[in-house]
């Protein structure tokens, strides 16, 4: 008679096995045995037999016993393919996969289907789940996906300008997914002529956490008219007959009068730092 102790799930051991034999006989006495021996089954096996013979005065007898043992869970291994830009952020699409091993007892699982990740997202996580007789096991692997570069964007540039009027333009960067890591973003914003006369150029840069990176650039030009000149003295001249005297030396590019007229109207009715400036763009004229 065999004897089996351990710990069952179906027909399934899921502990070590201990195995004994009774052997007895009534009416003589055992003359031997074979395989009849105490056994510590310590390993996974999905199927092995025991056999206990005995011989007495009446004869042989044997007895058989299987046993299965799986006391290990089944090994889950989680894979992830794709472009790796930076701080765990994906930049392409990512296929995630799952292998399942189990070599002792059938299993089941859940949630192991490979899949595709080809949309941005801040976090996914897919989680494969295998059962065997063994334990439950399971794996996740969480997915941050960012193909897109980020936003940069110029607002408020008219393009072109005269020295009296005034720039404003604002720069701006963006990333929906990953967020800007750095940037170089410049804004213009004051007088047109403290740009100086011709064209500027504002060149924007970003890079996203992800790693991805755009650039954009906008150009704005200055220029000097008689009228934008007349404008700045009209604004800058204290003296409403010096003003007149000015403008009307620019409505007859007379230059050359209106730029001795204004030196020697400088620190007196005209502040030194704009007479130099009204130099300057009267030069160009």
């Amino acid at each position: 008679t065999p004897n089996v102790t351990g710990t069952l799930n179906g027909d399934w051991y899921t502990s070590d096995v201990e195995l004994t034999w009774t052997v007895t006989d009534a009416e003589s006495a055992i003359s031997s045995t074979s395989g009849c021996g105490a056994t510590t089954v310590d390993y996974d096996t999905d199927w092995v037999t025991f056999t206990c013979t005995a011989t007495s005065e009446g004869g042989a007898a044997s007895a058989s016993v299987t046993v299965r043992r799986d006391a290990t869970p089944p090994v889950i291994t989680a894979s992830e393919s794709g472009t790796m830009g930076s701080n765990g952020w994906y930049t392409s699409d990512v296929a995630v996969s799952f292998d399942v091993s189990e070599p002792t007892s059938p299993y089941t699982t859940s949630g192991c289907e490979a899949v595709t990740v080809s949309t941005d997202t801040d976090g996914v996580t897919y989680t494969c789940e295998a059962t065997s007789a063994g334990g439950t096991a399971s794996a996740s692997v969480t997915v941050k996906r960012d193909d897109t570069d980020p936003v940069l964007a110029f607002a408020g540039n008219a393009g072109s300008y005269t020295v009296d009027q005034s720039v404003a333009i604002t720069c701006s960067a963006s990333d929906a997914m990953s967020g800007i890591a750095t940037s170089e973003c410049p804004g213009a914003a004051g007088e047109a002529h403290t740009f100086g006369v011709g064209t500027t150029t504002l060149n924007a840069s970003a890079l996203d956490l992800a790693g991805n990176s755009s650039a954009l650039s906008t150009s704005f030009t200055v220029s000097v008219t008689s009228g934008s000149l007349c404008t700045l003295v009209r604004r800058w001249v204290s003296q409403r007959g010096v003003q007149n005297s000015l403008c009307q030396q620019l409505n007859n590019r007379a230059y050359g009068a209106f730029i001795n007229h204004v030196r020697s109207q400088s620190g007196k009715f005209v502040p030194a730092d704009k007479a130099a400036i009204l130099i300057a763009l009267a030069q160009q004229l």
